[in-house]
């Protein structure tokens, strides 16, 4: 639920992004909204219960530390990946063990990488990658990238699942004297309408199917628009048209395109 506040609340410098995102524009989201994208993308991650994931522009991998927590027994490896290589090597301790987290009992080893690279490209290590994850990601993408995602993940990847999700900019009049984008790196904000065309458009020539969703709920008066967070999970349909569709033959399957950062196995 958001509430409208006009008072910062310290925190600690992890939560700085956080804190921004929640109270920066006058509304306070309770979870903060990061951790409430976080509940939903989980949530349909323990619905699937994928054996291997990866989320793509992991940054400072937050999303990766929440899988950690939750401590799935179905997952067996993690993949986050990002651009930016300097972020990545900063939270290495990610993927590193620890006891407070990792002293439950698992049937099978959790293998934790970061890597960098591009969501445009592709890496042998994406082999059998069932579940990917695009929280908050594509309204950074320049639009030669974001006219590539599509085919990169939805043709040649083919994961059974995908979670995307991006700003509602129907929600931004709610927010106190807001003007532009809600982060100077974004490249656009979509309306409702806007992020449907373009997921209707993944499945019409994937042949996916898409489950809508969202996380920030409006204040009760303001209703009508929205979701702060708007949200797509995409599953695959049973039956596919091949002929239709992308392979990965013509794929450079050896060859490691993506630079690893860090990469530890948790036996059980």
């Amino acid at each position: 639920m958001a509430t409208q506040e006009n008072s910062a609340v310290s925190t600690t410098p992890d939560k700085e992004a956080d804190k921004r995102e929640d109270n920066s524009f006058g509304i306070i989201f309770r979870p903060v909204l990061s951790r409430q994208r976080y509940f939903l993308a989980a949530k349909f991650i323990e619905k699937v219960t994928p054996r291997k994931l990866v989320d793509f522009g992991c940054a400072e991998g937050k999303f990766i530390w929440h899988l950690r927590e939750r401590n799935f027994a179905f997952l067996e490896e993690i993949l986050g990946v990002d651009v930016d290589k300097p972020t990545l090597k900063r939270c290495q301790n990610v993927a590193k063990p620890q006891k407070a987290i990792h002293n439950v009992d698992r049937d099978t080893p959790l293998r934790i990488g970061l890597y960098c690279g591009s969501l445009t490209q592709w890496d042998p290590r994406l082999v059998g990658v069932e579940f990917v994850s695009l929280i908050e990601v594509i309204e950074h993408l320049e639009e030669d990238t974001l006219t590539q995602l599509p085919s990169a993940i939805f043709g040649i990847m083919r994961p059974k699942s995908v979670f995307v999700t991006t700003p509602n900019s129907e929600f931004n009049i709610l927010f106190k004297d807001f003007s532009g984008f809600r982060h100077p790196d974004h490249k656009f904000e979509w309306n409702r309408d806007e992020f449907m065309k373009w997921c209707d458009a993944i499945c019409h020539n994937f042949h996916y199917q898409v489950e809508y969703c969202g996380a920030g709920e409006p204040p009760v008066a303001s209703r009508e628009v929205g979701y702060c967070t708007q949200g797509a999970f995409f599953t695959q349909k049973q039956q596919q048209q091949e002929d239709k569709i992308c392979t990965q033959i013509d794929q450079p399957i050896l060859e490691l395109t993506y630079k690893e950062v860090i990469c530890k196995d948790f036996p059980p």
